[in-house]
């Protein structure tokens, strides 16, 4: 899986808000993979540019009840956390609490909460997820998740990197790691038409058959949504290679993140 395709699938999955659907689940993606596999930095920069997507290193209850109204609103529309870990740092029935929270917002919506009273009337608020974990913590919750019904809300997106010391080689050299650029397109009506076709959404489930495990409707929504988006800012042949390239993460094991190559840096003889 090349890094364009992964950060490719995140803008879309975004934008997945403007999708003309009848369903109106929003989904999320799980990140996963172990340490040192630029999980932070994959989000934070697939999603740097929009004003409606709010990235978080961690978030409590009442935070979260806060950004409950401005979720309703479209305000924010996409929320990512670099480190799911850190929501369950605390008291268990905490991190249950917000773990409920976060699946309401990914599916059918959060409502009012139990400090309100249960009589009002409220808009239901609904946006799409990314967090990102390590291998073992994902392994940790993973059969927790599936009784609880938070697995089956998500693509599960397991990566690792096909050169394990190109942080090193960064470091030594004094170099960023190069992320290749990626389109950004708004639709100007703000919507975006359904333009999948039937032979389409029979590849994507074909994509998922391993994912199918876990979740069917909210993945296979939002994966079918990402394809629309993907299509609409490009064409079908570049959507197909796009999701195909992407898909090997959602595979029975992890793909190999191919990142580009660092510039290879001229020894001071050989300028001499």
């Amino acid at each position: 899986m090349h890094i364009r395709s992964l950060l490719e699938v995140i803008d879309a999955a975004h934008l997945t808000k403007f999708v003309e659907s009848p369903f109106h689940t929003r989904g999320g993606i799980l990140l996963v993979g172990p340490p040192e596999t630029l999980r932070t930095t994959v989000i934070e920069n697939a999603l740097e540019d929009y004003p409606d997507a709010m990235v978080l290193g961690d978030i409590n209850v009442r935070q979260l009840i806060e950004y409950r109204e401005d979720i309703s609103a479209g305000k924010i529309t996409t929320m990512g956390f670099t480190e799911l870990a850190k929501l369950y740092a605390r008291n268990p029935a905490v991190a249950k609490n917000i773990e409920g929270h976060l699946m309401a917002m990914v599916e059918e919506g959060l409502s009012l909460t139990t400090a309100t009273d249960g009589r009002m009337s409220s808009t239901k608020a609904r946006c799409f997820v990314i967090a990102a974990c390590t291998e073992k913590f994902y392994a940790a919750r993973f059969t927790e998740w599936s009784d609880s019904g938070f697995s089956r809300r998500f693509l599960h997106c397991l990566y690792h990197l096909d050169n394990p010391w190109i942080l090193a080689d960064a470091q030594e050299q004094r170099q960023l790691i190069p992320f290749d650029t990626i389109k950004r397109k708004i639709p100007g009506n703000r919507r975006i038409k359904w333009i999948v076709e039937r032979d389409e959404m029979h590849t994507i489930r074909k994509t998922l058959r391993y994912q199918f495990r876990k979740g069917v409707s909210t993945p296979f929504h939002l994966a079918a949504n990402i394809y629309c988006v993907l299509k609409w800012k490009y064409d079908a042949a570049e959507a197909r290679t796009i999701w195909n390239d992407f898909s090997e993460c959602m595979r029975e094991h992890s793909a190999e993140l191919i990142l580009p190559a660092l510039e290879i840096a001229k020894n001071d003889t050989a300028r001499k």
